[in-house]
């Protein structure tokens, strides 16, 4: 009988090690616009920064939305979410790129993130009516996304997985430039909240 149980529990410790990844895409890929946030919340929370998540600035020509924004003390991250299960490829110059399903292996065209990125910063610096040289834009995919672009950055606007998240915004912090006015950021949160369509 204590054999049996043995073999049991291992029969099911290996099915579950066999399946765990599977598991694991399955959830990232129904809440990684959560997943992604909490990341974001976390890295801003240690850093003492200020993160907002679902903004959508809107007027009668334009609108844009963002899924979470980090407030920087030298850059503002705008953050795109993306779960690309498989693989894509393309160059910067390209209006659309292909991405094929890691199991199906089915194509389609997505847009291209790099300019989708420029757009949304344009956009965004109109609404926000924020300098655009100090806007960042992250389309942030999952880490085992597999891209084969000729450029991941374009000015300013990048792809970068989740795990070179902190990374890449320690190394725009980096720079030799001056830090926001402290004050300052605070209007420019408290009117970027006030005008959040999905905050009303």
């Amino acid at each position: 009988m204590f054999h049996q149980i043995i073999l049991v529990l291992l029969i099911v410790a290996i099915l579950f090690f066999i399946s765990f990844p599977f598991i694991k895409r399955i959830v990232l890929k129904n809440k990684f616009i959560n997943i992604y946030g909490n990341e974001v919340k976390r890295f801003a929370k240690k850093n003492n920064l200020t993160s907002l998540n679902s903004i959508k600035l809107a007027n009668i020509n334009d609108e844009v939305e963002i899924d979470h924004i980090l407030f920087g003390k030298k850059f503002i991250y705008l953050i795109t979410d993306f779960y690309l299960d498989g693989i894509v490829t393309g160059d910067e110059e390209s209006n659309s790129w292909i991405y094929i399903t890691r199991f199906k292996r089915k194509a389609s065209y997505i847009r291209n993130l790099l300019a989708l990125g420029e757009e949304k910063i344009s956009s965004f610096s109109l609404h926000g009516e924020i300098d655009k040289d100090v806007l960042v834009h992250i389309s942030l995919l999952n880490s085992d996304s597999e891209l084969k672009i000729k450029s991941e950055n374009f000015k300013n606007s990048l792809i970068v997985k989740t795990r070179d998240l902190h990374k890449i915004i320690r190394k725009f912090e980096s720079q030799n430039i001056k830090e926001f006015d402290k004050e300052q950021l605070e209007i420019v949160i408290e009117e970027i909240v006030g005008k959040n369509e999905k905050g009303k």
